[in-house]
């Protein structure tokens, strides 16, 4: 029809630097960064993400496992102890072999009083209750839990052996329950006095 117009379908018009800069010289609030929301507190994003790199280092270093000192009798031993229970109790056998890996040996003859080993007797905290239990670490065949022999091949003697004084580690109970604990004193056996002639 004859003085009719057609509207031709717009086509989107191309945003480019020059148009973004226009923009940005007209409005000067106007910001090509997104904005990050705030968090509840008001404190802002960014600051809770920061935050939560913080708690995840903590998290990090608080799983890290402590390096343990072992005596070179001791860990001949307990090598032959663990190779010889992986068909018997797999688990324990791993773990305590994953002890050993990572165990610095001392020298021949050299033995630290500051760091739990065979036949010591160690006071420590379950820091998941707060109890404070005293066991001796023995070989299986000694092992007597009515008199507090508590036996390395045990989720509880694979995670005190070595440890340092003071120092704290999570382990895993036969029930797969997380626990952490912390060794507050070391004591070497007393040595027995000699019966008079």
């Amino acid at each position: 029809m004859q003085g009719q117009i057609t509207n031709a379908p717009s086509r989107p018009m191309a945003v480019t630097g020059k148009t973004i800069a226009s923009r940005m010289s007209q409005n000067p609030s106007v910001s090509i960064h997104p904005q990050l929301p705030e968090s509840e507190d008001g404190s802002g994003t960014r600051h809770t993400f920061k935050n939560r790199r913080h708690r995840m280092a903590d998290r990090t270093m608080r799983n890290a496992k402590p390096r343990i000192t072992l005596t070179a009798a001791d860990h001949e031993k307990l090598s032959a102890l663990a190779e010889a229970a992986l068909h018997t109790m797999p688990d324990v056998a791993r773990e305590l072999t994953d002890e050993l890996d990572r165990a610095h040996i001392l020298r021949e003859g050299k033995q630290r009083a500051d760091a739990v080993h065979m036949g010591c007797e160690v006071d420590f905290r379950d820091d998941t209750t707060g109890r404070v239990q005293t066991v001796t670490l023995v070989y299986p065949h000694e092992a007597d839990i009515s008199k507090g022999r508590i036996s390395v091949l045990t989720p509880i003697g694979t995670a005190l052996i070595g440890l340092p004084l003071g120092q704290s580690l999570n382990w895993t109970t036969r029930t797969g329950e997380l626990k952490r604990l912390t060794v507050l004193q070391i004591r070497n056996p007393a040595v027995a006095e000699k019966e008079p002639v």
